[in-house]
């Protein structure tokens, strides 16, 4: 079966899709590239905050991605129907990002890879002050 013929009667489509591609986009794996270049972040998870240390951010959501090492910072609007804007890209870097926790005190947040050898691995955290200051500046 091909997934455009895929007809379940009780799919309900996503709040959100990221970096969707237009319907024409050609999907063959271009040579040596692999999954690198397939048009998706792979979000791996999703994380609600719920404290009022970083302002504005109680009640959002974090989503850390597999492909690109992305942190996104995701608010809904009043109805928690819709994004109330665009994503905004926190972080970037070569490592697949698993999962996400925020510290008791809602002061760190603790990032997850998985390494090579197939072991999961704390990479480190991230500062409230530098989260508060990009996310004040979109």
């Amino acid at each position: 079966m091909n997934e455009s013929e895929f007809n379940a009667t009780d799919f309900v489509p996503p709040i959100r899709t990221f970096y969707t591609v237009d319907n024409d986009y050609n999907f063959s794996e271009p040579a040596g590239c692999g999954y690198v270049c397939w048009p998706t972040v792979a979000p791996s998870s999703l994380r609600l905050y719920t404290s009022d240390v970083i302002p504005d951010w109680n009640g959002t959501f974090l989503m850390p991605t597999l492909k690109g090492g992305r942190i996104f910072h995701l608010a809904l609007d009043e109805c928690g129907a819709e994004l109330a804007s665009d994503p905004v890209e926190l972080f970037r870097s070569e490592n697949r990002y698993r999962d996400l926790a925020f510290s008791p005190d809602s002061k760190s947040i603790y990032v997850i890879i998985l390494t090579r050898l197939g072991q999961c691995r704390l990479l480190g955290t991230a500062a409230v002050r530098s989260l508060t200051s990009r996310t004040q500046a979109h």
